[in-house]
């Protein structure tokens, strides 16, 4: 998302965090990546950065299962 939604602004920033995961009794740490307009401050999730971090929680829960075999 190239503008916030909120304020129209162009100022957007992208943040990682992490985030824990329960799977399968075991939490996974997972890093996830957002936007954070500069302007108003709104944190929202882009398409592209929900698709990115699917695959990254996918990637996590196949070497917990790989490690778990």
């Amino acid at each position: 998302m190239s503008t916030c939604t909120s304020c129209y602004s162009s100022k957007i920033h992208v943040d990682n965090t992490k985030q824990n995961l329960n799977y399968k009794g075991a939490v996974l740490v997972v890093n996830v990546e957002f936007s954070t307009c500069g302007r108003c401050g709104r944190e929202f999730i882009s398409k592209e950065q929900i698709l990115q971090n699917d695959a990254v929680v996918r990637i996590k829960k196949a070497a917990f299962d790989k490690k778990a075999a």
